[in-house]
């Protein structure tokens, strides 16, 4: 009887301690990354505008080299003397002014957020079913480049918290598929990189270091 009962009150205490915490719901309430990202749509107010970027060069004894390229506005007024050219300079600042709020009237800010690894294979597999690829797809499959673009796409989907116009400060909260293909395609293709590193930064760098949970004098 003594050993019956014993086996009665561990299982008593196992059970009590199973029931402590929802593991599910702790998982599905732990707090997620985000990250907000605003693409420009104008690309005649951007070319005007301008920027600098560093460029592959070749140096004056044949070897490879970088070199820094200016345009628009921006490579104008590194050509220009601050007290000589006041006037010509006040100018330009004025329509650099002028063309970022047209930038920014056309923008989008899309609100990303980081989605665990069950909903990164749904959108594997929905990519797959969607262009009607049954077999894992790797490197060799002659049709890699359409599922990695409809996997980003059903990867977006997922991913898009919400999308705000910032002229107009309209908001959407979420993204359906089609508009998450037509926002990969119709994006100018530096803009949609600032989506896509975005999303890789969300959904496959680590984020918590070691030390962080493992050092107790961190």
């Amino acid at each position: 009887m003594g050993k019956a009962k014993a086996d009665i009150d561990v299982q008593a205490i196992a059970d009590q301690a199973r029931e402590e915490f929802d593991l599910g719901a702790e998982l599905r309430g732990r707090s997620r990354r985000t990250k907000t990202v605003r693409v420009y749509m104008d690309e005649v107010a951007g070319e005007r505008l301008g920027g600098a970027e560093l460029r592959d060069a070749v140096s004056e004894f044949g070897m490879p080299t970088k070199e820094m390229h200016y345009w628009g506005i921006v490579g104008e007024r590194m050509k220009l003397d601050d007290k000589k050219d006041a006037a010509q300079i006040k100018a330009l600042n004025e329509e650099a002014a002028a063309l970022q709020k047209t930038l920014d009237d056309s923008a989008l800010d899309i609100e990303l957020t980081s989605v665990p690894k069950l909903v990164k294979d749904d959108a594997n597999r929905a990519a797959r079913a969607a262009l009607g690829i049954r077999e894992r797809v790797t490197e060799s499959h002659p049709r890699v480049d359409e599922f990695i673009d409809e996997n980003d796409a059903q990867l977006l989907q997922r991913c898009v918290a919400s999308i705000t116009k910032v002229g107009t400060g309209a908001k959407n909260k979420g993204l359906s598929i089609e508009s998450a293909r037509n926002l990969r395609e119709m994006l100018p293709e530096w803009e949609w990189q600032k989506i896509n590193e975005a999303l890789k930064s969300l959904l496959y760098e680590k984020v918590i270091a070691s030390a962080a949970v493992e050092n107790p004098d961190f």
